[in-house]
């Protein structure tokens, strides 16, 4: 195993827990593995390729061998901007720093990737609420945020001196209501009402006393019982008045409270409880809770409440009957605790978060309501407090400073779709398209192809292409659902997954391109599509889309091909290049690659060919350094990583041909863009021009960059990259005559693929619809997510009678509807919808458009 992989655990609990920024700060594991022929090559969701972070193969041929070629690989890219200042990212281990970010570039909003909001130094310290909208409100001193996950976008009030901590509920008109805590006795608590149509700053209203660690719970006639340590009192939000309830019979103290289905309300203290009837106005006898004191309450399935936690570390719980007006014994939490905060997330499960933000590595567990079983979730992520919008669990960062989403089946963050790598086949491909005809699809086989991200989310600034497919209504949208539409890919296997440097580089140190990479690794499975050649069953290939989504157009950009390439035995090999076939390679420093890792005798070559497409058609330069920190060793800023790409040494110095290791004072040598490019494998002849094997050179643990550039890229600007992966071994040949057969093998990739690949989806990788076809419905759903009841808003009145059905994810018609000519909404009442996520589908009989809608309860 490498240096770099025993970093990686050291490391991976500073880089985690760094915060979030204005874009695209996702840290992605999601992987898969391109596993279609004789390769098993891994990628994950961000730009790391093959890196083995598990002990899984990297880059494994034969596939089932044990034996890997490449060790690790990633994305450089490096340009000027008109005033000639650098921007570069790169990727190695991403072990000290990240330059690159899963998902697409947004514009003109924050990209969070699941995670609400960038926020002040313990935003989540006062609570977390899921509204009615859909939208999530986090509370911290002195202000809220609110935060819409469909756009991605969030509001921030600062609140007045009186808002040090605070209580905040939310209206049944969705309305906020905040209820200032008194830090001393002698202070008076204020309320103020949010108006949820963008929550404008309201005027303050005074309360009767000061209410130290004040509860509010808001009844049934929609005013708020304020219980603090001097009383309780009833807040009119719509009167901007309050009252005294008659006399409290709980001991002074501080107090939690919630309301009843039956109207009144049970508010708990420090062992005993009481409830209060606000059509009545008087309280009544309640149980003593056996020590609990100030416990949480979570209101269970059913009606019952559990009573958890509180001022005294405990692992007993509690449950209350509001119907007989008892508390028995509950179920027994793993370990005592006094905060922590609960989710209801099924009819039959509890989640607990026992997570304080600050806390690095925190708890997430899952209690079975009925057996009493606990399911945990060591989760890094995980802080206090956590909340449900019905499909995820949103939680706090350890940092306490931004919010995520979690599935809460498996604990794993739900970084929105982003963090995925997408893996389709033909075969798969093939079956659903007759599974469709038919009318028999079952999504469940076909969760890549369900979920292909086609469309990007132009709300929020994507692209509204993104992933290739083909459209079969030509609608610019991909729905497989209703219309069949499929991936779109060449070869047998394919995986596509999209990331960006729109953020902080602590990589390279760099400023950012802005520059979007759109990536699409596909491989012609010899056992399912008769191959040409047998080196296709030993390659894959690459289609790399980049766009400048930046602020200014760049020039000189160069972009780079970064391999540590370990072929088997790390510490043994040579690199070299063929710059006219467009080839950089590694071969092993002699005819036997030894230890257990190593391949044996006649080892094989491996190497990366640059496929012409009309963009790119040629190597700009080939670079190697070594695993070292001298002046030809790993690079440490900004400058050194563009200086590679444009073939310098880390003092600046040109690379020259000097027939020895590239590197002597100016003057020494003729300037050279290719490393080793000689032949050390007497290929047609005797062997001819620098190499590493006519340096005499020690093998070595080398890094190699391929390059090519330099480049313009505009504003907007697109540009594609194709190149392909080879693997060549022949058991007559030594080390050095499997280079001469990897150059033959090289050629032959290129050839064919220049000559008989369908490439059809690679014209451009975001399939556009014809320019001839209808624009798509404008229609707007809202709220959205929502209870089952919402409205659909068209921006004028319609010409044609729109259909919409409603349809689950099984493809089942759940609600039908129409919306009349001249109309321009419509409001849909559905009954007794599961939480979930839907699609609404609307035509008018010319267009057609698709649109989610969630569902929570």
């Amino acid at each position: 195993m490498k240096l770099q992989i025993k970093f990686f655990a050291a490391v991976l609990l500073i880089w985690v827990a760094a915060p979030s920024w204005l874009q695209a700060q996702c840290d992605g594991f999601s992987y898969e593995f391109l596993d279609g022929n004789q390769v098993s090559a891994r990628f994950t969701a961000g730009t790391d390729r093959f890196w083995n972070l598990v002990d899984a193969p990297s880059y494994e041929v034969p596939r089932g061998s044990g034996k890997d070629v490449s060790f690790a690989s990633g994305l450089w890219i490096g340009g000027l901007d008109p005033t000639n200042s650098l921007h570069v990212a790169g990727a190695t281990y991403r072990q000290a720093g990240n330059d690159f970010f899963t998902g697409p570039i947004r514009q003109g909003t924050a990209y969070n990737c699941g995670r609400g909001f960038t926020t002040p130094y313990n935003c989540l310290k006062d609570g977390m609420l899921v509204l009615q909208s859909g939208k999530i409100a986090s509370f911290y001193p002195y202000g809220f945020q609110v935060y819409d996950p469909l756009t991605q976008t969030s509001i921030q009030r600062i609140l007045p001196n009186d808002f040090a901590k605070f209580k905040a509920v939310e209206l049944p008109n969705g309305d906020l209501v905040l209820v200032s805590w008194a830090l001393t006795l002698s202070d008076i608590s204020v309320a103020m009402v949010f108006d949820a149509n963008g929550f404008p700053m309201p005027q303050p209203d005074t309360l009767l006393v000061g209410h130290p660690r004040a509860d509010a719970v808001v009844m049934a006639n929609g005013k708020v019982l304020v219980a603090g340590y001097l009383g309780t009192e009833i807040y009119d939000p719509v009167a901007h008045v309050t009252t005294f309830t008659a006399g409290n019979p709980l001991v002074p103290g501080f107090f939690r409270s919630v309301s009843l289905p039956s109207g009144k309300v049970w508010v708990t203290g420090s062992n005993d409880s009481a409830l209060y009837d606000p059509a009545t106005d008087t309280w009544s006898a309640a149980p003593v809770l056996n020590g609990a004191s100030r416990p949480l309450l979570t209101v269970l399935p059913g009606g019952d409440i559990l009573l958890s936690g509180g001022a005294i570390p405990t692992a007993a719980t509690l449950r209350y009957n509001p119907s007989s007006n008892t508390v028995v014994a509950g179920p027994t939490f793993p370990e005592p605790m006094t905060d922590h905060a609960t989710a209801v997330i099924s009819a039959t499960e509890l989640m607990v978060s026992q997570g304080l933000p600050g806390q690095v590595t925190n708890d997430i567990f899952v209690l079975d309501l009925v057996s009493g079983a606990v399911r945990s979730l060591r989760f890094t992520y995980a802080a206090l407090p956590i909340a449900f919008d019905g499909i995820n669990i949103v939680s706090g960062l350890g940092n306490g400073d931004d919010f995520v989403y979690i599935d809460p089946t498996t604990g794993t963050i739900r970084d929105q779709r982003w963090q995925d790598v997408w893996k389709v086949s033909k075969l798969q491909v093939q079956q659903f398209r007759q599974d469709f005809a038919s009318q028999s699809v079952n999504f469940a086989n076909y969760s890549d192809i369900g979920s292909w991200p086609g469309n990007g989310n132009v709300w929020a600034g994507e692209d509204a292409q993104l992933a290739p497919y083909i459209d079969m209504d030509n609608d610019g949208i991909y729905d497989p659902l209703h219309d069949g539409d499929y991936p779109c890919f060449p070869g047998d296997l394919a995986l596509w997954w999209v990331y960006n440097d729109d953020g902080l580089h602590t990589e390279t140190g760099g400023a950012p391109l802005g520059v979007q990479v759109e990536n699409l690794a596909y491989v012609f499975d010899c056992n399912v599509s008769p191959c040409p050649d047998t080196a296709l069953d030993y390659t894959t290939f690459y289609h790399v889309e980049l766009t400048n989504h930046g602020q200014t157009d760049l020039h000189d950009v160069m972009i780079g091909n970064w391999m540590d390439v370990d072929l088997g035995n790390y510490s043994d090999d040579y690199v070299g290049c063929d710059s006219a076939l467009g080839l950089a390679f590694v071969y092993n420093g002699d005819a036997n690659d030894e230890t257990q890792s190593g391949y044996g005798l006649n080892p094989p070559a491996f190497g990366a060919v640059i496929l012409p497409n009309g963009e790119i058609d040629a190597m700009g330069a080939m670079t190697y350094y070594e695993n070292d920190f001298s002046v030809i060793g790993n690079p440490e800023n900004a400058a050194q990583f563009y200086g590679y790409l444009r073939s310098s040494w880390k003092d600046g110095s040109p690379m020259v041909n000097n027939g020895l290791n590239g590197y002597l004072p100016a003057g020494a040598g003729s300037n050279t863009n290719f490393a080793f490019s000689g032949d050390p494998g007497f290929c047609g002849g005797s062997a001819t021009g620098w190499s590493e094997a006519s340096a005499g050179r020690q093998p070595f643990d080398r890094r190699l960059l391929q390059s090519v550039g330099p480049l313009t890229m505009g504003v907007g600007q697109e540009v594609a990259l194709d190149y392909a992966l080879v693997y060549s071994r022949s058991m007559s040949n030594d080390n050095l005559g499997n280079v001469c057969l990897l150059k033959s093998d090289a050629a032959a990739i290129k050839n064919w693929w220049s000559g008989s690949m369908d490439r059809e989806c690679l014209s451009l990788i975001t399939a556009k619809p014809d320019a001839q076809a209808a624009a798509p419905l404008s229609v707007q759903v809202f709220p959205n997510p929502n209870h089952g009841d919402f409205t659909i808003d068209f921006s004028s009145p319609q010409k044609q009678a729109v259909g919409m059905k409603l349809h689950n994810l099984q493809g089942q018609v759940v609600w039908e509807g129409q919306l009349n000519v001249g109309k321009t909404s419509l409001d849909v009442a559905t009954d007794g919808l599961a939480s979930g996520l839907y699609l609404l589908q609307m035509t008018d009989g010319q267009t057609r458009m698709s649109q989610k809608v969630v569902i929570t309860h």
